[in-house]
């Protein structure tokens, strides 16, 4: 049975993303997974972003919104520690192409056009390209083809870093300083990340470079004014919210 499952997902994953060969799924949450892969053009580790399998057709529709409006708030920054993407593309059903929307970094293989108008606008543990894929840690793309690629600069994502206890009270010090020289000229453009937590903090072991990602909820806003009872404040968020995103200042 997991050998007929496995054939057929391989079919899945082919047909879907031709272009790439998929290692592992690093994160399954409630409207994107995200898989490391190899782009077949170039070698390229990358990092593909796309929508569930099995949404709703409006959390389809949301989450294709928010990924549209995460690549475009990111292909305009050029701050060193935050994630840059390299294409975001939409695969055609029963086409075998890629209409690609723009590229941010190199260009993508796939065959393109220029996306609709209607397609314009975490937690991501990360492992090495030499992985072997795990047909088992994998899932089907969704339908829709929307998906962002990324390079894959071998980050780790902080909380799994601090579950494996692999470093001391002092070696986080100059990880936290490079946090907070990033964060602040993010700040100072003008854009609220609103989802930082370990979860959304990728470090690198091997060059200690740390990594800001998913966007998906970032605004442009020098003053940010949430409702308490905001349905997109996740708790598992809470504990890392920033005072503004809790309701109780900027009242006026």
């Amino acid at each position: 049975m997991r050998a007929k499952w496995t054939d057929t997902l391989a079919e899945l994953l082919s047909e879907l993303l031709p272009e790439f060969q998929l290692i592992k799924r690093l994160h399954r949450g409630e409207l994107y997974q995200i898989s490391r892969g190899i782009r077949l053009q170039d070698q390229l580790p990358v990092v593909i972003k796309q929508l569930s399998a099995d949404l709703s057709p409006q959390e389809e529709s949301e989450a294709q919104r928010l990924l549209q409006h995460e690549f475009e708030l990111l292909q305009s920054l050029d701050i060193e520690g935050v994630i840059r993407p390299i294409s975001q593309q939409l695969f055609v059903p029963g086409s075998g192409t890629n209409a690609t929307k723009s590229e941010g970094i190199s260009a993508s293989s796939s065959s393109s056009s220029p996306l609709p108008n209607s397609a314009t606008g975490s937690d991501n543990n990360r492992a090495s390209p030499s992985d072997q894929a795990d047909s088992s840690d994998q899932s089907k793309p969704s339908d829709s083809g929307l998906y962002t690629l990324f390079s894959d600069h071998g980050g780790i994502c902080l909380r799994e870093l601090i579950q494996q206890k692999r470093y001391h009270w002092h070696q986080w010090l100059p990880v936290a300083i490079q946090l907070s020289k990033i964060l602040a000229q993010i700040h100072n453009i003008q854009i609220i990340h609103k989802q930082i937590s370990p979860d959304n903090l990728l470090l690198n072991p091997d060059s200690n470079q740390v990594e800001v990602i998913d966007f998906t909820q970032a605004t442009r806003l020098s003053r940010e004014q949430i409702h308490w009872q905001n349905s997109q404040l996740k708790s598992a968020i809470l504990p890392y919210i920033a005072p503004e995103q809790t309701g109780r200042i900027n009242r006026s």
